[in-house]
């Protein structure tokens, strides 16, 4: 099995209006989210090492993290995956047969740089992720039946193109899916010891990720604008940010201009592992949905609603614009060497 490393701008990866803009100053990084990960996020929280398991369950999908190492969470959890997801979507189509995706870096200031870290700080926490990460597969299972309403499935779009030329009333989907997917394939390491050090210092990390993970999510992933995404500061919103950008995608592939989501719904989604009293967890919700619409999506339109004005509490989420669109020539990738 052949290994392809690939680092920095090369070849035709990108479109002449990316190339243009590679050196503009005022660019912004593009970035990418597994959809499952858009909706049943990772933990929002670092999790203690001897948890092996992590289970989210939402409307029907069920994803499971299981890790000999732990389970990935927190802030630099979701950065390193956003780097290795954008990594899968922009090169698994310049792979040749058998080849798989290695990311190499020649410091751990070169991988921190990558993932749009600044500090030093965070720099062993960053390899302690890589090892949870490397001994950590995704379980997920969808079991599903419901009426047609216009939207595709999570990872097959066959069953909106199988559909689209009937109404809503007269289709009915069934679908189940179970799938085992390793983040990793292959992760090594190489510290050199200083004269009168006792602890090493990373000179070469080459991560390869697992072709099931490459397959995975470059077929269905949502694209993101990191540059905002680093930004904002709490997981939650990080991940409410990501989901917002989920269902403006699909609001655009669908008839449909607002969804109503249950408070209960949101809680089951977002809420933070741990925390008993739901509704703080709702609160903790609103006021991250006001941060990012005040912050970092100015054109989002969506509606707090009391019971009074329907049988539960939730919002109403409305059609957008879309924060990214495609071949948008302000954004760069995130891609493991940016020498630009």
């Amino acid at each position: 099995m052949g290994e392809l490393a690939l680092s920095g701008v090369q070849g035709d990866l990108f479109s002449p209006g990316l190339k243009a803009e590679v050196n503009n100053p005022d660019r912004r990084l593009r970035s990418y989210m597994p959809t499952c990960f858009a909706i049943c996020p990772l933990p929002v929280r670092s999790m203690k090492s001897d948890v092996k398991e992590y289970v989210k369950r939402y409307n029907g999908f069920e994803l499971r993290l299981i890790g000999t190492n732990g389970i990935p969470g927190g802030k630099v959890a979701r950065d390193m995956l956003m780097l290795f997801t954008t990594e899968a979507v922009y090169r698994k189509g310049y792979i040749g047969e058998g080849e798989k995706i290695k990311l190499s870096f020649k410091s751990l200031s070169e991988l921190q740089r990558s993932i749009g870290m600044n500090s030093a700080n965070h720099g062993d926490r960053l390899l302690d992720m890589l090892e949870i990460y490397s001994g950590c597969s995704i379980y997920f299972q969808f079991d599903t039946r419901y009426k047609f309403d216009g939207q595709s499935l999570l990872f097959d779009s066959r069953a909106y193109k199988g559909v689209r030329g009937y109404g809503e009333k007269d289709v009915t989907l069934t679908y189940k899916g179970i799938s085992n997917v390793p983040f990793i394939n292959k992760l090594e390491r190489i510290d050199m010891i200083k004269s009168k050090c006792k602890k090493g210092e990373p000179v070469a990390i080459d991560v390869v990720l697992a072709s099931d993970f490459v397959d995975t999510v470059a077929d269905s992933a949502v694209s993101v604008d990191f540059t905002v995404y680093r930004e904002i500061a709490s997981a939650l919103a990080q991940d409410l940010y990501v989901w917002l950008l989920y269902k403006m995608y699909n609001f655009k592939n669908t008839q449909m201009d607002e969804v109503f989501i249950s408070k209960g719904n949101l809680i089951e989604q977002f809420g933070m592992e741990g925390d008993s009293n739901e509704n703080m967890k709702y609160s903790r919700i609103l006021e991250s949905l006001d941060l990012i619409k005040r912050n970092y999506y100015e054109d989002l339109k969506y509606e707090v609603v009391d019971k009074g004005k329907r049988r539960e509490k939730g919002i109403i989420l409305r059609k957008s614009p879309l924060v990214i669109k495609r071949d948008d020539v302000r954004y760069v990738p995130l891609l493991t060497t940016r020498s630009f």
